[in-house]
């Protein structure tokens, strides 16, 4: 709890039991600095070789007594910054998807509600800094959720802090990268009046301002911002999380044996109790637990000002997520337990930096290696001491050529130039990338050093997976954190503000973050729309029928309006084309019906002609025969008879052909 204030105003800033508080908390501090001053001392070295600093002061002192300068030829810088890189261009959102069978509305507003968060409070850039300055660099940079009530003073928006490692202490037997299993952790911070002010808007300001400032303690002692720009001292200022347990209530229905977690002080669960009794009878009864949670304690210039739960709202973990590289829990020496990438690359780039600089005094030597002379030789001795091109010494007219010589140096061994090539080679392969990461294929066909590149570039990620492994999960626990701090401090108007809906019934559900829905990684957008537009033009890619109407109404471009018309107009002269088709369609075949129609007639009274022609032959014929023969009048009769029924028969026939290519025509 706060610290209680009087009509008077604060009797006193601490809280009840404050000593106490802070008691414990130097107790834990001192247990956990002598394991941690020895990975900070290194971590702070492998800072320094990364931003180029890379000769100790022994060694540049020793440079400077032989006039040499300390030259750094920083490979390290690039390494990092082309990993980093490669994880900002490839950034991923977070957003809520629903396990099978829950509310998928919630997910959706919880997903849109992350969005925002990562949009609009700059947490990418946040969580890219943590993995750089933390994984590749020091070995761990820690991530605090906490309220930030700058822009809105009522609900206030759950934000995403870094510290580095020099700002925060752990329980160092902790083994697991979600601090599961950490007793207690701490962070350092050194505001000036008016950022405690707004850090700690439970305190009255007033208070704040008769603070006396009394320089920095021995806490923290590599962290730099102890003193601003002026070299005024800051406020000591201490966020100490630790756990411990509390009085949890559960109720018992007896009848279906379902068991539920309530959280109501013990006079409403009886009272509670008395009801169901009255309504149920004994169905109902209580369990009492012993329950894990994560208190808080502020202590602000050695005074606890505040103790009690964290103001995210978040019980069961601490409001801080790891980003680390290389974490062994089971080594003790924790000078070498916790490492970032840099680690690996300090005693090559010492090496290379060596060479390079005896290999440019051994040049620069050659120069000018100075001259050997006798003391009478020549007229004026700053001659040899002189440098440049053109140069003349004078000599007395009684000297000869040999009492002056020049002295030349060695050559470069050619050893050093090998080494120079080997060192070169091996710092970007102890670092986990190849050329084809640099961006530099070594083949002249570019399709097949295209395909090598990608392949190549692969195999060279595989080696740093476990960075990128450990900075996805603490990118989806922030995501848990965020979830978690949003159901506990927002109200209706603001879920509503945010998403554009009210909020579902299932939003507030205790553990839906939990249960219900899993946090995953997705398409980076500013929104849930643009999210939705990318997921849109990923169906019609695959073949799925997407109107194109839905995919204009989601698609982020300005004036919209604009482009829904231009659409409807070609919609239509698309319509009315299609209907000038078919009329075209209709005439053409209407035109080809009468055509085969024609066809027909006319093959029809050809073929007519034709029988006719040959019943008429067949006539003469029978005629011609009768008379030759002198055949009887009743025999021509009957021959004339038989040839009109042939002649019928054959009509018909035609008439049946006629019909069936009308059919087949108007098929």
């Amino acid at each position: 709890m706060a610290a209680k204030k009087s009509q008077a105003g604060y009797r006193d800033l601490g809280v009840q039991n404050g000593a106490n508080y802070v008691k414990d908390f130097n107790e834990a501090y001192n247990n956990a600095y002598p394991a941690w001053s020895q990975a900070w001392t290194e971590m702070k070295r492998d800072i320094e070789f990364v931003l180029g600093k890379q000769w100790s002061a022994e060694e540049e002192a020793y440079l400077l007594k032989q006039g040499r300068a300390a030259l750094h030829f920083n490979k390290m810088m690039r390494i990092v910054k082309l990993i980093s890189g490669y994880q900002r261009k490839n950034r991923l959102s977070l957003k809520a998807d629903p396990v099978e069978g829950s509310d998928v509305q919630t997910a959706e507003q919880l997903t849109a509600i992350l969005l925002w968060l990562f949009s609009s409070n700059q947490m990418y850039l946040t969580m890219s800094e943590g993995f750089e300055a933390g994984a590749l660099m020091s070995g761990i940079n820690l991530l605090h959720i906490g309220m930030d009530y700058m822009q809105d003073i009522v609900n206030g928006d759950p934000q995403v802090f870094r510290h580095p490692h020099n700002q925060f202490l752990l329980d160092p037997t902790f083994t697991r990268r979600n601090l599961d299993d950490c007793d207690y952790a701490m962070i350092r911070m050194a505001p000036n009046k008016d950022q405690a002010k707004i850090l700690l808007p439970f305190m009255d300001p007033d208070d704040i301002d008769g603070l006396r400032l009394s320089g920095m303690d021995n806490k923290f002692p590599l962290m730099t911002s102890h003193r601003d720009t002026l070299n005024r001292p800051r406020l000591n200022l201490y966020y100490f999380w630790r756990r411990t347990t509390k009085t949890a209530w559960l109720i018992l229905d007896r009848q279906t044996g379902a068991t539920r977690e309530v959280d109501m002080p013990t006079a409403k669960v009886n009272q509670a109790l008395e009801i169901a009794y009255a309504m149920h009878g004994e169905r109902f009864e209580k369990i009492k637990k012993s329950k894990g949670v994560v208190e808080l304690d502020i202590i602000l210039q050695n005074l606890c000002v505040y103790h009690g739960p964290d103001p995210t709202g978040i019980e069961s973990h601490f409001p801080l997520v790891p980003v680390m590289g290389t974490y062994v829990p089971e080594y003790e020496d924790w000078a070498y337990k916790i490492q970032g990438l840099s680690r690996q690359l300090r005693d090559p780039q010492t090496e290379k930096n060596k060479r390079m600089s005896q290999m440019l005094d051994i040049i620069e030597s050659q120069i000018n290696s100075g001259w050997k002379a006798k003391g009478k030789a020549v007229l004026n001795k700053d001659d040899l001491y002189r440098s440049g091109q053109g140069r003349v010494v004078w000599m007395t007219d009684d000297a000869e050529m040999t009492d002056v010589e020049q002295l030349r140096g060695t050559d470069v061994p050619q050893s050093h130039f090998q080494l120079q090539e080997i060192l070169d080679r091996e710092i970007p392969d102890i670092g986990g990338v190849n050329q084809e990461m640099f961006g530099a294929p070594e083949n002249d066909n570019l399709e097949v050093a295209g395909v090598l590149a990608k392949m190549r570039m692969a195999a060279g990620l595989v080696g740093l997976q476990e960075y990128f492994d450990n900075y996805r999960f603490a990118k989806q626990t922030v995501g848990l954190r965020l979830i978690e701090a949003v159901t506990k401090n927002w109200t209706p108007d603001k879920v509503k503000r945010v998403t554009g809906q009210e909020p579902s019934q299932a939003f507030y559900t205790k553990g839906f973050g939990r249960y219900d829905c899993a946090v995953t990684e997705g398409l980076l957008t500013d929104t849930q729309r643009q999210m939705f537009y990318a997921e849109l033009k990923a169906m019609r890619k695959d073949g799925y029928a997407v109107p194109m109407e839905l995919l204009v109404e989601y698609m982020p471009i300005q004036l919209k309006d604009e482009i829904k018309k231009a659409l409807v107009k070609a919609e239509q002269q698309q319509s009315q084309q299609a209907q000038r088709q078919m009329q075209l369609d209709e005439i053409t075949k209407q035109v080809m019906q009468s055509t085969q129609m024609l066809q027909i007639a006319q093959a029809r009274e050809k073929l007519t002609q034709a029988e006719e022609n040959r019943a008429t032959a067949a006539l003469d014929r029978a005629k011609a025969a009768a008379e030759i023969q002198d055949i009887g009048a009743q025999r021509a009769l009957d021959l004339i008879n038989l040839m009109f029924e042939a002649q019928q028969r054959i009509e018909d026939r035609n008439l049946q052909r006629e019909q069936a290519m009308q059919a087949g025509g108007a098929q």
